[in-house]
């Protein structure tokens, strides 16, 4: 999806972004992020992020939406077992993560599997900046959150 504000717009948004960063506001922040997810069309309604998405499904869909010739929806079943888990995200790993410039590592594969909170989050904030054509942050340290995101993501 082409993001209408072009590159001015980016500019903008990664600059309050980095402000609204240095005056805090997580909380709004994830609610924002949330409410992009909400906004996508997903075959099961998000109660706990961290278990919705842990087998790979709903990330799948949400880059079956944005990247349609990426994606084949039926390689990634829904899942309880950690095996099949950890077998549908090295999956979208290996064939669509990869191809978009946001490949994930075996220690993010079993955080987003074993549901580890914030891991889901910190992967859908990259996702959204793909998107959004908002230049990706440098690595961060595990204990650092994304720059301002709400800023970034249309109401």
């Amino acid at each position: 999806m082409e993001d209408s504000k072009g590159n001015e717009g980016n500019e903008n948004e990664q600059q309050n972004m980095e402000e609204e960063n240095e005056n805090g506001g997580e909380e709004e922040e994830i609610s924002y992020l949330y409410e992009w997810v909400d906004s996508m069309p997903l075959s099961r309604p998000k109660k706990k992020i961290e278990r919705d998405f842990n087998d790979a499904v709903l990330l799948a869909e949400i880059l079956k939406y944005h990247f349609p010739k990426l994606v084949e929806l039926h390689n990634y079943p829904g899942a309880s077992s950690t095996k099949q888990k950890v077998a549908n995200w090295d999956a979208l790993n290996k064939k669509v993560l990869k191809k978009i410039g946001l490949s994930i590592t075996k220690e993010e594969i079993d955080e987003l599997s074993s549901s580890k909170p914030n891991a889901i989050e910190q992967l859908l904030i990259r996702v959204y900046r793909l998107v959004k054509g908002i230049p990706q942050q440098g690595k961060r340290r595990k204990d650092q959150r994304a720059p301002g995101i709400h800023s970034a993501i249309q109401r």
